[in-house]
C-alpha cells in the first residue's frame, strides 16, 4: 500500500472529537433565552392583572349605573297629592310609583290623575299608561292611551279628549295634548287634530294645526282653531272648507 493510500486510510479512520460533534454553547444565546422567558412571564402577569382590573372596573361601573337607575322610593297602589300654596291641585293614583330624588322625577304606571279648581272641586281627570312627574316645576307628562274627562260644577261630563300623550302644568292647569287628538262634547260635536292646547286663562281650546270638526253629516276643516270647552262655539282660523247640512247645528 502506498503512502498516499495509508494517509487516506489514516485520515478516514481518525476518530471525530466530541467538540466537533457538539459545538460549545454560546453564552450570549443562553442569556437571551433566559431574558425571553423572564419577559414572557412579566407580560403574562401584567395581562392577568389587567384582566382583574378590567373586571373590577366593570363591577364598579355596573354598581354606579345601578345606583343611578335605582329609585329612592318604590310604592305600589298609592296616591300622590300635589299642592300649590297649601291647596291640593291634583291627586295622582298609580299601580306603581318610582321616585328619583336627585332627578326630581317620579314615574307612575297605570296612572289616574284628578285635578281640582281653586275651590277644591274636581273639574277634570286624566288617565294614561304612564306618567313622569316633576314636582319642582309642577309638571306632569302622561303617555299612552291618554283620556281626559272634564266635568261641570255638578259633576256631569261635559267633554272627553283622547290622545297619545299630554303635558299638564300644575297651578295654571295649562294642558297640551299630542298625537291623534279627538275631542267629543256632550252635544255630539267632534274635533280631530294632532295638537291641542287647553288655555284656562281664556277657557278655550287652541291650536295652529289642521282641524276637522264634525256633527252628524256636517264637516268643516281648516287650519287653526279656537273653541270653548264644550265645543258649542268655535272658530276655524284659516283655509276653511266643508259642507253643512241644514238639520245639523254645526254652523250655528
Amino acid at each position: 500500500m502506498s503512502k498516499f493510500d495509508h494517509t487516506l486510510v489514516s485520515t478516514t479512520m481518525r476518530p471525530v472529537s466530541d467538540s466537533a460533534q457538539y459545538p460549545a454553547e454560546i453564552p450570549g444565546r443562553i442569556e437571551c433565552s433566559r431574558n425571553a422567558v423572564l419577559i414572557g412571564g412579566i407580560a403574562l402577569l401584567l395581562l392577568v392583572l389587567s384582566s382583574c382590573s378590567s373586571r373590577d372596573d366593570a363591577v364598579k361601573n355596573s354598581e354606579s349605573a345601578d345606583s343611578i337607575t335605582r329609585p329612592d322610593t318604590e310604592l305600589k297602589g298609592t296616591t300622590i297629592r300635589l299642592y300649590d300654596r297649601g291647596r291640593v291641585t291634583s291627586a295622582i293614583q298609580a299601580q306603581r310609583i318610582l321616585k328619583f330624588e336627585s332627578k326630581d322625577s317620579t314615574m307612575g304606571y297605570a296612572v289616574q290623575a284628578s285635578f281640582f279648581d281653586s275651590n277644591g272641586v274636581m273639574n277634570s281627570t286624566l288617565v294614561g299608561d304612564s306618567a313622569l312627574i316633576r314636582e319642582k316645576t309642577i309638571r306632569q307628562s302622561v303617555y299612552g292611551h291618554v283620556l281626559i274627562t272634564s266635568y261641570d260644577s255638578e259633576g256631569r261630563v261635559t267633554v272627553t279628549a283622547t290622545g297619545d300623550s299630554a303635558v299638564v302644568t300644575e297651578g295654571t292647569n295649562h294642558m297640551q295634548i299630542f298625537g291623534q287628538v279627538v275631542v267629543e262634547s256632550e252635544n255630539t260635536r267632534k274635533l280631530e287634530t294632532d295638537y291641542l292646547h287647553w288655555n284656562p286663562e281664556i277657557s278655550k281650546f287652541q291650536t295652529d294645526s289642521f282641524v276637522r270638526v264634525t256633527q252628524g253629516s256636517s264637516v268643516l276643516t281648516g287650519w287653526g282653531l279656537e273653541a270653548d270647552q264644550k265645543l258649542k262655539r268655535f272658530k276655524i282660523l284659516n283655509k276653511v272648507s266643508g259642507t253643512i247640512q241644514e238639520a245639523d247645528s254645526l254652523g250655528r
